[in-house]
């Protein structure tokens, strides 16, 4: 069974533009990190997301094909989610960086319900409609644009 790939596509764009970032808790594992240095961390995490975002739209994928790049973007923003918990940001970024962590470890799941609703020929439409309402991502995105407020510059997906 093929994934649909209207639906695939939009999804990974949606989720490249939605989900700004992800965050939960922050655990401090050093020293405060400058603006520049923060600026340098999200950039790295948000490369490599930006550069599997487009692998999630595959018109001619088989369902497992597409479900092993939904589990590698999955685990990406997991690490990148792992990444930004462990840094302690500026003050003026720490909620922001929490939100984002939140968004990012709330998007694996989301991204495994709309596999589970692509593979299965369910309502895309829907499914979408879910990521894009999700409020961990919503925040995140809201978090992002909070930091571009203050300065930050990082683009990629965290700055779409």
């Amino acid at each position: 069974m093929q994934a649909k790939p209207s639906g695939v596509a939009f999804a990974a764009a949606l989720a490249a533009i939605v989900a700004g970032c992800g965050g939960s808790g922050r655990v401090a594992h050093g020293h405060q990190l400058s603006k520049a240095q923060y600026e340098r961390k999200i950039q790295v995490d948000g490369r490599v997301l930006t550069k599997l975002g487009p692998t999630l739209a595959c018109s001619r994928c088989s369902a497992a094909q597409f479900a092993q790049r939904i589990d590698a973007f999955g685990a990406a923003a997991r690490k990148a989610a792992d990444d930004l918990d462990a840094t302690t940001p500026p003050k003026d970024a720490e909620p922001d960086n929490e939100a984002i962590v939140a968004g990012l470890r709330a998007l694996p799941g989301l991204l495994d319900e709309f596999k589970k609703v692509v593979t299965s020929e369910g309502d895309p439409l829907q499914a979408m409609s879910d990521l894009e309402n999700s409020p961990k991502l919503k925040a995140a995105d809201k978090a992002a644009i909070d930091l571009k407020k203050h300065g930050y510059k990082f683009g990629g997906f965290f700055g779409s």
